[in-house]
């Protein structure tokens, strides 16, 4: 997937035990009668993939979910089920789970709206849980962009185009959202928001790293300046620019510390300081295995 708003690629997955699901006998799966609970009760279904080995799963329990906020939102907008993917091989695989924990939030129809894939600090999971219950709003104010918009009498249609592609960039239809953003700027939307979610959705590389550089520079004030200095810290991030991409995760945990881009920003940074400190080691000297 390109990079996007929420459910961009991590430089890695901090915390996590990977490994493939065994092949082994699949028991009965819980899933279906608790996406049917979930459905029932108006609220997101949230699958906690696990293992008995992995200790970032054990950790999961012990620090995270005892969390005063953690537990609040789960109580109040979620399904929790426990799935041990040795057990349950069928359903682990059909949600591609190949590291541990792995946590997947799903609406009433089991369609996905998040992935958490590894140990995440209360915060930031919280964070996270957040915008799942967000992403369940803007499924459901998509389906009500789209009738109106079919209709082809709807008022404002640029604006409701520009805002249905927003809302399918964040859910990750990067296909649906360039061409909803392509109709709002036929029909005269030029906006730095749109212009932001249509690189987002159509470029790559060095070029999306050269458009986020400019729209950052363009657009100090812009209530999503964080959001897109993140994006620009995931780009370089792939370009193999690692201190381009410190340097603006730094900025964003600086700017920005309590927002999910600033937590976000800050798994990051770690990570990217080994990385330099690798490419900066001498030839001759073992490096610490990144690949």
């Amino acid at each position: 997937m390109r990079a996007v708003v929420a459910c961009l690629i991590l430089v890695m997955v901090a915390g996590a035990a990977l490994s493939a699901p065994a092949k082994a006998p699949t028991k009965a799966s819980v899933y279906p009668g608790q996406l049917a609970k979930a459905k029932a009760d108006g609220k997101i279904l949230l699958v906690d993939f696990f293992t008995d080995w992995c200790y970032w799963c054990g950790q999961l329990d012990k620090q995270v979910y005892p969390d005063t906020r953690v537990s609040e939102l789960i109580d109040k907008y979620f399904v929790l089920v426990k799935i041990n993917a040795e057990e349950d091989v069928a359903t682990a695989t059909k949600f591609k789970v190949t590291a541990y924990p792995t946590i997947v939030a799903l609406d009433g129809d089991g369609k996905v709206l998040k992935r958490i894939e590894g140990f995440e600090e209360p915060k930031l999971f919280a964070a996270d849980l957040e915008e799942a219950v967000e992403l369940q709003k803007l499924r459901a104010e998509a389906q009500g962009l789209k009738v109106d918009l079919a209709t082809g009498k709807a008022e404002d249609a640029g604006d409701k185009e520009a805002r249905l592609g927003y809302i399918l960039l964040r859910l990750g239809d990067t296909k649906g959202a360039a061409q909803w953003l392509t109709k709002a700027k036929a029909d005269g939307v030029d906006t730095p928001d749109l212009t932001l979610n249509t690189m987002l959705t159509t470029k790559t590389g060095g070029d999306l790293v050269k458009a986020l550089d400019d729209w950052t520079v363009a657009n100090p004030e812009s209530p999503r300046k964080w959001e897109a200095e993140y994006a620009l810290g995931m780009a370089q991030s792939k370009a193999r620019q690692w201190k381009d991409a410190l340097a603006s995760m730094n900025q964003v945990v600086a700017g920005a510390p309590d927002s999910v881009f600033g937590l976000r920003a800050a798994t990051q940074v770690k990570p990217l300081e080994q990385r330099i400190a690798d490419d900066s080691r001498p030839a001759t000297e073992p490096s610490t295995g990144h690949g």
